[in-house]
């Protein structure tokens, strides 16, 4: 990919706009796809491509990501979640910390409401730290989740939540989220870097087997690049062994 010079860069380069995504869920198994834009980019010429069909997926603890645009399937390997935004956007449903957290180090009551504090390994990073407030349907309404930076300072993520909605046999989730990322680099002001609001349009009920296979399946294109990041500077693996290593659903 050949990347424009810095200086051809647009007045406008920042571009919030809505995009409608898919966000299945089942056990510490999470997938997330990008159906379309709600709003058209100032510049869509620019910026990080995340695209219609894009779909990000950490089903059997195999994390990975394919891109229909540029026909690439990238292999991340260890999975706690998915990447940094898409971590964001399952935690404004008010849930998804758990499977993170190492130890717990306090639990305060305060109020109607509960405050954990605990140790984590975010983002395959040790020596993260989680502050939680749990409601009473124990949906978490703030969170701040602390990684430390390779060059000193550190990333937080602060997640706020409101409102529930609820399927028939699934857990209440929250209707709406609000997520910053912001830098703390050391000696120097913090700033936020990246920022999403969330909102749940629709929520279904449990999928079956066969509808969750079918929704968190990955189709790739013929000629499909496979970039592997797990082991760099090995060969990726052939199609046909990634899918012998996905584990069978369960009955």
């Amino acid at each position: 990919m050949q990347y424009p010079d810095p200086a051809t860069l647009p007045d406008a380069y920042d571009q919030p706009h809505r995009k409608l995504q898919e966000l299945i869920i089942r056990d510490s198994d999470v997938t997330l796809k990008i159906i379309g834009d709600l709003e058209k980019r100032i510049n869509p010429d620019y910026g990080y491509l995340e695209n219609k069909g894009f779909i990000w997926s950490s089903v059997g603890g195999h994390g990975r990501s394919y891109s229909p645009a540029t026909n690439t399937l990238q292999l991340t390997g260890e999975s706690h979640g998915l990447g940094l935004s898409q971590n964001a956007i399952q935690w404004c449903t008010g849930h998804g910390f758990a499977k993170c957290m190492n130890s717990i180090e306090s639990i305060t009551p305060k109020d109607d409401h509960v405050l954990v504090k605990g140790m984590a390994r975010v983002f395959q990073i040790d020596q993260c730290t989680m502050e939680l407030e749990f409601d009473q349907d124990l949906i978490v309404r703030r969170a701040v989740v602390a990684t430390p930076a390779t060059t000193g300072g550190s990333n937080e993520y602060r997640i706020t939540t409101q409102g529930a909605v609820q399927a028939v046999g699934a857990p209440a989730l929250a209707e709406r989220g609000h997520a910053v990322r912001v830098l703390k680099p050391d000696g120097k002001p913090e700033r936020e870097y990246t920022k999403h609001d969330i909102a749940f349009v629709s929520l279904s009920e449990p999928l079956s087997d066969e509808a969750y296979a079918a929704a968190t399946r990955i189709d790739l294109a013929p000629g499909t690049q496979t970039v592997d990041l797990r082991f760099p500077g090995r060969p990726a693996p052939a199609k046909k062994q990634i899918d012998k290593a996905k584990p069978a659903l369960p009955e």
